[in-house]
């Protein structure tokens, strides 16, 4: 069972982000209330083509790092 494991994680397709970030267009300093969206960018990695049949993201809110200057 478990070589049948490895094998199916080996050739099935992985969707892993790249990179998260601010989309910048949507920055207005003027209007600091504005929280803008969060960019995601993904790749496709592994054997098989990917088939998304459902989305969802999860967020868990962290205590700033001391001495982080951010506010």
């Amino acid at each position: 069972m478990a070589s049948a494991q490895a094998v199916m994680n080996a050739e099935r397709a992985w969707i892993l982000i790249t990179r998260v970030g601010d989309p910048i267009a949507l920055y207005l300093e003027d209007n600091p209330a504005y929280i803008p969206g969060i960019v995601y960018e993904f790749k496709v990695t592994g054997h098989s083509p990917a088939r998304i049949i459902r989305q969802g993201f999860r967020f868990h809110p962290v205590r700033k790092k001391p001495g982080d200057k951010a506010d």
